[in-house]
């Protein structure tokens, strides 16, 4: 890229998911907007969840009208821009959201970039692979954000460059002294993919062994009420649900805490990690996915098979009896996150969209 192409106003469309809710996809969006627009970058949003007010209760037309506004911006949107950059996830949001704006970017001659982020692209694929293909092959580039998605796209004809999650480690300060406690954290949707279920089986083994222990899990969902009946089925002390968190009481939620749970049945490149990993504080997760690629067992975090209560249970007593394992565990995770920061990766972006915008330019 020249000196002067460096110094071309860039514009650049976000299809994605936008806060409310708080979603890992969404907040993502949202800080990797913000960080484009310091760098200088005009940055057009066009969100595939659309604020309806009371037409969000009603259940039918509320798709039908969260489709067609997004559609009317969209394409409102398209032609003042260069580059069209579209978060896309598995599922019926693909066709629904990111098919059509791949589609307007082709039509109005822009340059296109599908972000695929999801857990279950494996089954995706395999299933809905004749109508992916015509989609992904329209575009001019293709990312993921982990080895593991890029190896799974790979064996399916597609040639994916990785630009990984990012998190922003300034808003994140490791204790200089770890705690001595017991307080375990989760923070995932309260959805049956992700196990919390399982880290409240593997919780009452822990506490039946270790009576100081507590569980605080941050989320919400559709399996709220089971949950809450399960703890209470197995009268489980210790454990607090305390809903849906702000995104910026995220970094006070770390802070008390002297483990991260991350139970996942089906998983990528979670952020709940990455802002253990930043925190500074040791993760137990399930090797569910593409985690194996983002935590190296028992070296910055301990790993155990998806829906291994005993397993769970297991890694989270060793390391509440051995501190200083779990010291080293911390420090090695916040040395790994380094990598992901948000500047280096704001910065990997915007290197990507110029790329694109000088292809774009005529000669």
């Amino acid at each position: 890229m020249t000196e002067a192409a460096a110094r071309t106003p860039l514009r650049v469309l976000l299809v994605a998911p936008w806060p409310p809710p708080e979603g890992g996809m969404a907040v993502q969006a949202r800080g990797l907007a913000a960080a484009l627009r310091e760098r200088g970058v005009a940055v057009v949003v066009v969100p595939t969840n659309v604020g309806l007010g009371p037409l969000a209760r009603v259940r039918g037309l509320r798709g039908a009208v969260n489709l067609w506004v997004f559609l009317v911006r969209l394409l409102l949107a398209v032609r003042r821009v260069d580059v069209v950059h579209v978060l896309a996830a598995s599922g019926l949001s693909f066709f629904l959201f990111a098919a059509p704006a791949v589609l307007a970017g082709r039509l109005a001659g822009r340059r296109v970039i599908v972000n695929y982020r999801g857990g279950l692209a494996e089954p995706f694929l395999e299933r809905r692979i004749r109508w992916v293909r015509p989609v992904l092959a329209r575009c001019h580039r293709l990312v993921v954000p982990s080895a593991y998605l890029e190896e799974i796209f790979r064996r399916h004809g597609f040639a994916p460059e990785v630009v990984p999650n990012y998190i922003a480690l300034a808003r994140f300060a490791p204790a200089a002294a770890a705690r001595e406690g017991a307080r375990i954290l989760v923070t995932r949707n309260l959805e049956p993919i992700y196990g919390v279920a399982h880290a409240i089986d593997a919780f009452a083994h822990v506490r039946r062994r270790f009576a100081r222990a507590e569980l605080v899990i941050a989320g919400t969902g559709s399996e709220r009420t089971a949950l809450e009946a399960r703890v209470r089925a197995q009268d489980i002390g210790g454990v607090t649900f305390l809903g849906r968190v702000a995104n910026e009481a995220i970094p006070a939620l770390y802070a008390g805490a002297d483990l991260a749970l991350n139970p996942a049945l089906v998983d990528n490149m979670p952020i709940s990690v990455l802002e253990a990993f930043a925190a500074g504080v040791a993760v137990v997760s399930t090797r569910a996915g593409g985690v194996s690629c983002l935590v190296e067992d028992r070296r910055t975090g301990m790993l155990v098979e998806p829906g291994d209560v005993r397993g769970l249970a297991a890694a989270i007593l060793r390391l509440l009896r051995r501190p200083a394992h779990r010291r080293a565990l911390a420090r090695a995770g916040r040395r790994h996150v380094e990598a992901f920061d948000l500047p280096r990766v704001v910065a990997a972006w915007e290197a990507i969209y110029r790329e694109e915008a000088a292809a774009r330019a005529p000669a």
